[in-house]
């Protein structure tokens, strides 16, 4: 008996250490050299993240480039960027061979943009230089999408023409492995701040963005055998420096900022593949720009950003929200450790963990550190609190456990587990209140988990 119970309390201890080990929705990171922004991140090897160039506080543009180390918490220099005069704002992918491109960018130079294609090598630590733009003309804030092995797709940005900005309106696919440029097509406004989001298919969604003088509402498909379409739908407002992620087949787009009538949207649409057209799903609690944007399940992370404060004046927010696709409901989380925008997102491996790094509060504030968002912390949150969809009671219980269901929409079939892990229960479930005999159950302490479209997890005494 003694054994039993000393088992069955090493059981809790380590559930209780994991429950504390995973309810730290966001930390902090160490510290890197030169605060920035508008910076590039991609995965590195072992779930290590590369941060490369950016902008440092007086807008000057830099070529450092660090590799966070996410078991010791460290950032560790890597070899800089060959461009001398820096290099902030360009646009990255990684390759399935895992070597990194950069393309364009802002420098510290009488040429204002870089026409340059650079590529880094993972396993050597070492950069070289693969093509050039087309033209030999300079393009900084452009979107790359890379559509399969071979292919990326490179749409808006600008470039400085006789001291004038201009928004080209072409777009260019990029062969990696001739290092040659194509046309894609030509879109009917340049624009930079819009996003671009590969699809399911192998097609790539471009939506909003500002031409240079409004904001844009239309969205565009990019098809490698027919070129762009124009959508017949439209954003609900016109946007840009919004945010768009792929999930579960469909494309979900929220907030942004609104020029000339400078206001931050709250609004989310999605598009479907199979109408091939955006609808309108939901206002969120947050109207903001520049914010991050990632996917867990069926959640999706809306923190930070740009808004407007209670005083009416422009700032930064640490908020953070759970938007949940099943339900299309929106639930507040735990705030961010500090109020920033424009954080560049990457995955760190496959641990369900996203690193926002650097950013700002203002662009003279940059941070010289990241935040760490867990999903895995999480994944329930919007499912619990969400109408409290289960009761159990009485807990703990004799020979019965009753489960009220609040809609039977979500959970369909429950086990419960011993305090070893094994399932020694199952069981259908259905909209009522539910009575589960527990009575051949010997006393101690279970788990039942209760699952379908949603998955809740309680602990019940018997």
């Amino acid at each position: 008996m003694i054994k039993n119970i000393l088992k069955v309390n090493i059981y809790l201890a380590t559930i209780l250490c994991w429950l504390n080990s995973t309810a730290q929705v966001f930390q902090t990171t160490s510290t890197f050299t030169s605060a920035r922004y508008a910076h590039c991140t991609e995965q590195s090897l072992n779930n290590k993240v590369l941060i490369m160039g950016g902008a440092i506080s007086s807008g000057a543009s830099i070529n450092s480039v660090y590799e966070y180390e996410p078991t010791s918490n460290t950032w560790l220099a890597k070899a800089s960027i060959p461009n001398a005069t820096g290099l902030s704002k360009s646009t990255s992918v990684k390759l399935n061979n895992g070597n990194l491109l950069l393309f364009g960018g802002s420098q510290n130079s009488s040429t204002a943009q870089s026409n340059n294609v650079f590529q880094y090598n993972i396993n050597t630590n070492s950069w070289s230089v693969i093509s050039s733009l087309p033209n030999l003309q300079g393009r900084e804030q452009m979107r790359s999408t890379l559509i399969n092995d071979s292919t990326v797709l490179l749409t808006g940005g600008i470039s400085t023409i006789s001291s004038a900005l201009i928004y080209p309106t072409t777009c260019y696919l990029y062969n990696t492995i001739t290092n040659i440029f194509t046309l894609a097509g030509n879109l009917p406004n340049g624009i930079i701040n819009h996003t671009s989001t590969l699809l399911s298919n192998g097609e790539v969604l471009i939506t909003g963005g500002f031409d240079g003088n409004e904001a844009r509402n239309e969205a565009y498909v990019f098809n490698l055998q027919n070129g762009f379409r124009t959508l017949s739908s439209t954003l609900s407002t016109a946007v840009s420096s919004h945010r768009a992620l792929l999930l579960n087949g469909k494309v979900y787009i929220y907030g942004g900022f609104n020029i000339p009538l400078f206001e931050f949207s709250d609004k989310l649409d999605v598009y479907d593949p199979t109408n091939d057209s955006i609808t309108p799903l939901n206002t969120g609690p947050l109207a903001c720009a520049e914010f991050a944007m990632v996917s867990a399940n069926s959640n999706i992370l809306i923190a930070g950003g740009n808004k407007v404060l209670p005083n009416n004046s422009f700032g930064v927010t640490n908020e953070a929200y759970l938007y949940n696709t099943i339900n299309n409901t929106f639930t507040s989380i735990v705030n961010m450790p500090s109020m920033r925008s424009g954080m560049e997102i990457s995955q760190l491996g496959n641990t369900g963990k996203f690193i926002f790094s650097g950013g700002h509060t203002d662009l003279s504030s940059p941070y010289n550190d990241a935040i760490i968002y867990d999903a895995n912390s999480t994944v329930g949150i919007t499912e619990n609190n969400l109408l409290n969809q289960l009761h159990l009671y009485p807990n703990p219980c004799q020979n019965e456990l009753n489960v009220k269901i609040v809609s039977g929409d979500f959970y369909n079939r429950y086990e419960v587990f011993n305090s070893y892990g094994q399932i020694v229960k199952t069981g259908e479930l259905d909209l009522s209140i539910l009575t589960i005999n527990t009575s051949d159950l010997p006393q101690g302490f279970y788990i039942i988990s209760f699952n379908g479209k949603m998955h809740q997890r309680f602990q019940i005494i018997r």
